[in-house]
């Protein structure tokens, strides 16, 4: 324990930590501890005397006066008491695949833990791996330590034996986890993916995954892993409704396309283009997709949890950017969201928040932006509503023009004040219809990873 240390600030404002940038609280929103040392990697643990949303963010790009000279970024949710478990889930585990492997970072939280993690791989075969670990502290754990194949993986992931599925359980505390993938060899790493470890909370047999990309502009391509967190068989259902489309696709937005596939208990499959399960949505077409586990003669619907990696070929980065989402449960979703970093127009870098209208009926928005550091805050509309299953997205929000897509409520006069700031937000449906987001940012010159996170659902 190297430090412990108390700040304040108010409702919807953000604090951060940064080892690259210069502290500047309290007059600023950059925090920091003078006593950790250079050099450290371990665990943190944030309290507070209300509800706060976190997230982390790795790195090995050159910022300030840390950085390794590479080029990967990753972001994932800091977990609150109700995201840790004694049990937890994740879909997507590779080890060598594709040159991607997975490690996780498993944290007691609040008690010593006993931990053991179990690889079910698509072969049909099972590695564990299994530690102590003391009050808050983190302990890596890597699918080669617990005997998971690096070689002769194939290329059909759902029957790979390098491509498969963990379970990450604790005979006495609860635990939090993180994954990360990240290339199986070669350094400084291009990429870095990352998001947290799932709990009984997030599992559903109904999942959200606002982004399903088939060659979407002949450079970006996403899929969605699904893992069958129940007792038996499940028959499940990926219903893709089409939300853009380049100049290339024969789709149309709002075209439908379905598909099903069995998959057992323990075990994960992925849509994708590369597996041609994706209903034949064509080339050139980007999807929302919704996921479901259902019933027919043979099959009762089984809980699910699920992830997707997000790829964009960048010409700058080894690997190409790549990003990483879990699937929204149907029963986490409300209508007001929280996402603590935003940034706009920065140098190099920008960013924005997806919402995308979970519920029954269309539904406008309303988005508070609150600077760091300034006790600003601007607050915007959408001008329309958005339908059922339609999304928004404020990336380059500085550039619009009012009413148009966004309008004014309050707080400023022109959307350019935005430019060159970070924000955190408050997004809340107007009639209070459940949305979901997913907040993301990156390179202008594609000179740096894509990074981002889940939006936190949560009720005020």
């Amino acid at each position: 324990n190297y430090s412990t240390s108390l700040f304040d600030f108010d409702y919807g404002e953000a604090l951060v930590y940064d080892p690259g940038h210069a502290v500047n609280y309290p007059t600023g929103a950059y925090i920091g501890f003078p006593t950790l040392p250079s050099g450290f990697e371990g665990s943190v643990v944030l309290s507070a005397n209300a509800p706060v949303a976190a997230i982390s963010e790795i790195a090995n790009f050159n910022h300030g006066t840390v950085g390794g000279g590479g080029t990967a970024s990753a972001r994932y949710q800091g977990m609150s008491d109700a995201m840790v478990d004694t049990k937890l889930q994740f879909p997507t585990i590779k080890n060598n695949y594709s040159n991607h492997t997975t490690t996780l970072y498993v944290q007691a939280a609040g008690a010593a833990a006993n931990v053991t993690v179990k690889f079910n791989m698509n072969d049909g075969n099972s590695y564990s791996q299994t530690q102590a670990i003391d009050k808050n502290e983190m302990f890596v754990f890597d699918p080669t330590a617990a005997g998971v194949p690096s070689t002769n993986c194939g290329y059909d992931s759902n029957v790979s034996r390098c491509f498969g599925s963990a379970e990450i359980t604790s005979s006495t505390g609860p635990i939090a986890a993180n994954v990360v993938e990240h290339p199986h060899q070669g350094a400084p790493a291009g990429y870095a993916l990352s998001t947290r470890a799932q709990t009984p909370t997030d599992q559903d047999t109904k999942l959200y995954h606002p982004a399903v990309k088939n060659e979407f502009w002949n450079r970006m391509t996403a899929g969605a892993t699904i893992m069958n967190v129940g007792t038996k068989d499940a028959l499940v259902k990926i219903t893709l409704t089409v939300t853009n489309v380049d100049s290339a696709s024969t789709a149309h937005v709002g075209d439908i396309y379905t598909d099903t596939d069995i998959i057992k208990p323990g075990k994960s499959l992925l849509f994708s283009k590369w597996l041609d399960n994706l209903g034949g949505m064509p080339s050139g077409t980007f999807a929302a997709a919704v996921i479901e586990s259902i019933p027919d003669a043979t099959h009762t619907p089984q809980p699910l949890v699920g992830a997707t990696n997000d790829k964009k070929d960048l010409a700058n980065v080894i690997g190409g950017g790549i990003t990483l989402y879990a699937g929204f449960a149907d029963s986490s979703k409300t209508d007001t969201l929280a996402a603590p970093i935003i940034r706009e127009l920065m140098g190099d870098i920008t960013g924005g928040i997806t919402v995308q209208n979970v519920g029954t009926a269309p539904d406008k928005l309303t988005f508070k932006y609150y600077e760091y550091g300034t006790g600003k805050v601007y607050v915007f509309e959408t001008v329309n509503t958005l339908a059922v299953g339609e999304a928004i997205n404020t990336n380059r929000i500085s550039k619009e023009a009012n009413n148009v897509k966004f309008k004014i409520v309050s707080g400023f006069t022109s959307f350019s004040e935005l430019k060159n700031s970070e924000f955190s937000l408050i997004v809340k449906s107007q009639g209070g219809q459940p949305i979901i987001g997913m907040a993301s940012e990156n390179s202008l010159t594609d000179s740096l990873d894509m990074r981002n996170y889940e939006a936190f659902n949560f009720t005020p």
